[in-house]
């Protein structure tokens, strides 16, 4: 939690800096650069339901990563990212854990659509995340596998930043998992995140 509090102090710093030093209106930059983090909760579905007199829990994580928007036109925009989500959706028997979804680099490719055309203007947006495990507690292998996001999101303006609160939802395309506790791991994730672009 320490580290994450750090690392998320620094990327606000460096936003923030790099946003005073932009005069240039934002709504007219081809490219906008900036930060995101936030919670997510994820639960975790099997096929059949976990064997064994196993029980799927869902958990509550962090999420904070490096994000960038392509202004195509007025309306298009094209939303690449990368971040680290810390998950906290596990398998479990009575108090003993088997199986702990591991720390995640999300690469993201959205497409982005403005829903209107005012001061905070909202947007939906839609594309594919690569996930790769790197850390995990379990006694069995994650795999890397692909999801499908869709989320909600606002543009709000100031002079020299925008703030943008989004809601996401993800789903995995495949089994996340070689457990034989389990058939067909998949998660699904809700996130609230917040971003700060300049």
């Amino acid at each position: 939690m320490r580290q994450f509090i750090i690392v998320t102090s620094l990327m606000w710093i460096v936003t923030c800096v790099f946003a005073q030093n932009n005069e240039i209106d934002l709504k007219n930059k081809r490219w906008i650069f900036g930060i995101q983090t936030g919670v997510n909760y994820q639960n975790l579905q099997t096929k059949d339901g976990p064997k064994y007199g196993y029980s799927e829990d869902g958990g509550i994580g962090l999420n904070f990563g490096m994000t960038a928007e392509y202004n195509v036109n007025q309306t298009i925009t094209f939303l690449p990212r990368v971040a680290f989500s810390f998950n906290g959706a596990k398998l479990s028997y009575g108090k003993e854990i088997e199986y702990l979804m591991p720390i995640n680099l999300d690469i993201s490719t959205y497409i982005s659509c403005a829903l209107a055309k005012n001061r905070n203007n909202p947007y939906l947006y839609l594309g594919p995340t690569y996930s790769i495990p790197f850390n995990s507690k379990s006694t069995f292998t994650s795999k890397k596998y692909l999801s499908i996001d869709i989320g909600l999101g606002l543009n709000q303006y100031f002079k020299k930043m925008i703030f943008c609160p989004e809601l996401r939802y993800s789903r995995a395309l495949g089994n996340v998992s070689d457990s034989a506790l389990s058939d067909h791991l998949i998660p699904h994730t809700f996130s609230l995140l917040f971003g700060f672009k300049g």
